[in-house]
């Protein structure tokens, strides 16, 4: 597993943009998002009383609080519609003993920063992918002195002549990069739409229509409304204990079980439902957009071009972006390279590189 020194490094800022907005929402904002999420869910669970169930006769406070936190709570599926105090206490909650087919086990909460922890782990994998096949590609080509649009001075025209020479000697060779970032961005799409169905597996296939229901049941006349958030979280439910009688019979004694922790875990799980949608969405229109680009190789050529001081030659730059002697894959590979390195520089660098390069391969 990734180490947690490596984790947080990845949240911090970088020196060299290698990456899109859209790879830092997914491993850089989501994670953030998780990981706050899980430390409120950790401290919710081992600093506070996560559970609260009243007394059983016989049996220490402590222990059944303890059994009914680590053993499955219940919550009875025909007395949750209705209205409190007057079909039921609290949904899902009954005076009489209920048959098993009845019972809606709840097993997931102790399990919620844990999971939360983990997911997070899968958002930072493509972003740690992308980076580790990228190696040091962008950074070599980039010198510290080229970022600074001062005074022509010997140095620097060395710099950018032993640029455009390594560009032209490069061409052609960035094909599996372009492959990667693809593959990568795609892995960003599926982790989020992977991720939307284990918290619906883990909620009880109940994280689907989560935020739709909310905002459908907010909409309703209050004598009508129901409340959503007690049937995937509820505050009370019934816990079933076990033991021997006076007579070594065994007695089934239920209890009352408040959970002040799904106060925090249904926040945190509706700022999960909205995010994840409108990051789902997001990510499908960027691979669109990247979609768009590969198709439209004009379209390459105006993103350097707006990356270039104006008017920007288009000649120059597709003579420096794109050779007919490499394939499509090459090309958007070396475009690719290009622009990431060009996302690093002002464009007055920008502009004398492209001309050092035309003057090279010329």
């Amino acid at each position: 597993m990734m180490p947690i020194n490596q984790l947080i490094s990845l949240l911090q800022p970088e020196n060299v943009q290698v990456d899109s907005f859209n790879f830092k929402l997914h491993s850089k904002v989501t994670v953030a998002i998780l990981l706050l999420s899980s430390l409120l869910a950790c401290h919710g669970q081992f600093f506070s009383e996560p559970i609260q169930c009243t007394d059983i006769p016989g049996v220490s406070k402590q222990v059944v609080d303890s059994y009914c936190w680590t053993h499955q709570i219940y919550l009875v599926t025909s007395k949750t519609a209705g209205h409190d105090g007057r079909d039921y206490a609290y949904p899902g909650v009954t005076a009489e003993r209920s048959d098993v087919n009845d019972k809606r086990f709840l097993s997931y909460y102790p399990w919620v920063s844990l999971v939360l922890f983990l997911q997070a782990l899968c958002f930072v994998l493509p972003n740690y992918l992308w980076k580790t096949i990228l190696g040091d590609n962008i950074s070599s080509l980039m010198q510290h002195n080229l970022k600074s649009s001062g005074s022509e001075s010997v140095q620097r025209n060395i710099e950018l002549d032993r640029l455009a020479k390594e560009w032209s000697n490069s061409r052609g060779a960035y094909g599996h990069l372009a492959v990667a970032y693809l593959a990568c961005e795609a892995l960003n799409l599926v982790n989020v739409v992977g991720q939307m169905f284990l918290i619906d597996r883990f909620l009880g296939h109940t994280f689907w229509t989560f935020g739709s229901d909310i905002i459908e049941n907010s909409m309703m006349p209050a004598e009508v409304r129901v409340d959503v958030l007690s049937e995937v979280f509820p505050k009370m439910s019934k816990c079933s204990y076990w033991k021997y009688g006076p007579s070594g019979q065994i007695d089934q004694l239920d209890t009352l079980c408040n959970l002040p922790i799904n106060f925090l875990n249904e926040k945190v799980y509706i700022v999960l439902w909205f995010w994840l949608v409108c990051l789902a969405s997001m990510t499908t229109l960027y691979l669109a957009y990247l979609l768009t680009v590969i198709l439209v190789p004009s379209l390459q050529i105006k993103i350097i071009s707006s990356k270039l001081p104006r008017p920007a030659n288009k000649d120059n730059v597709s003579f420096a972006v794109h050779s007919k002697k490499l394939n499509g894959v090459e090309r958007l590979g070396d475009w690719l390279v290009l622009n990431m390195l060009f996302s690093n520089l002002d464009k007055w660098t920008n502009g004398q590189i492209v001309e050092r390069m035309n003057q090279v391969l010329a």
